[in-house]
């Protein structure tokens, strides 16, 4: 537990600051932070006291009634991290057989590897368009019967989705082998095949987990939740009272009021979504022209480069020096490319192309 997660690490300590000469826009893994004056409305005479030892029970509320599901399916976070963490902590035992998609958020590894010494990788394969192969997944499962299968959809660091039916393919195909399946769906809320919905009605084997952070910006507020079967809530209770004890009243308070204002919600993400379309658009229409490897989905925050020409440690010290910071592939296990964001405004993001452009070429 006290060894570095290497990508937090850089995140938090390593990398550069961004200062007037150097612009974190392409690195960001999520939206930027939104204006602070859309917040005046919740923010007005927040409580500081209230019932919330074991959570605060409209909160909790507002959050069933965005997934359809019941309170006792519901635990609440500080943000999509420590979700991931709590989760996996109340599912896996030491020994236990685990199985985790690679390219993969370095965060969810090591916390598997914290927990037991049986973690295997099943690829996403570029061929596939990052998809899993069907046939690999199932040999595996029902051969090794992992725990569980974890996995982020929208996939990071490609952006790229399984859809709906898809999933399910996933979901039964885990329950008929006796296996949980947990997915990280902090990215889903911007792909609009995926809105309204949530992979966690397709199976009482599936655990989710998500935040307020990367599709509206939120990150500061670590808003976050667990969404599982209540036999795993239970669980997941009792390691969040080592852990926490109890949440802020204040912070629930707040990302209850959030969650119930739609107007706020829409301008926080809805509003600020069409920027991805576009920037999408014009970064596709470049890496036409240079030739660059890419799979864009039709909708992402995200997606993950490959100049073959160029190893990723020489990408980021050039566009470094153009003022210019990426995100290296080597923080998800893929040393071959880089991941750019496509969240700042597009004027913005225009910007910093082409100085990753001039530094590249």
């Amino acid at each position: 537990m006290t060894e570095p997660i290497v990508y937090l690490d850089w995140v938090k300590r390593k990398a550069p600051p961004p200062t007037e000469s150097l612009s974190w826009g392409l690195a960001l893994s999520g939206l930027p932070d939104p204006q602070p004056e859309w917040f005046q409305e919740v923010l007005q005479d927040l409580p500081l006291f209230g019932a919330n030892h074991n959570f605060w029970l409209p909160l909790k509320e507002t959050l069933a009634q965005r997934y359809h599901c019941l309170i006792e399916n519901v635990l609440p976070t500080f943000g999509t991290s420590q979700a991931n963490f709590i989760a996996i902590s109340a599912l896996v035992s030491p020994n236990d057989s685990v199985l985790v998609e690679t390219p993969v958020y370095e965060p969810l590894v090591t916390i598997l590897q914290s927990l037991t010494s049986n973690v295997h990788f099943i690829k996403r394969r570029p061929e596939l368009q990052w998809s899993f192969d069907l046939d690999e997944l199932k040999s595996f499962v029902f051969q090794k019967r992992p725990k569980v299968v974890v996995f982020t959809n929208p996939h990071n660091p490609t952006g790229t989705f399984y859809r709906d039916n898809e999933i399910q393919q996933i979901c039964a195909l885990a329950q008929e082998a006796e296996t949980f399946v947990l997915i990280d769906e902090v990215y889903r809320d911007a792909v609009p095949e995926l809105q309204n919905s949530s992979a966690f009605q397709m199976g009482t084997n599936v655990l989710i987990t998500s935040s307020l952070t990367k599709c509206y910006g939120l990150s500061a507020l670590r808003a976050g939740w667990v969404i599982a079967p209540s036999q795993i809530i239970q669980n997941a209770e009792y390691i969040h009272d080592r852990l926490t004890a109890r949440n802020p009243f204040i912070w629930e308070e707040l990302i209850r009021r959030i969650l119930n204002n739609q107007q706020l919600m829409d301008l926080c993400g809805k509003n600020r979504w069409n920027r991805l379309t576009t920037n999408q658009s014009n970064l596709k229409e470049i890496a036409n022209q240079q030739g660059w490897e890419v799979i864009f989905p039709s909708t992402s925050l995200i997606v993950f480069v490959q100049i073959k020409k160029l190893s990723w440690d020489e990408i980021y010290q050039r566009a470094l020096r153009e003022g210019v910071l990426v995100t290296a592939g080597n923080f998800f296990g893929d040393h071959s490319r880089f991941r750019i964001a496509l969240t700042a405004e597009p004027e913005e993001f225009q910007k910093l192309i082409n100085k990753l452009l001039k530094a590249l070429n």
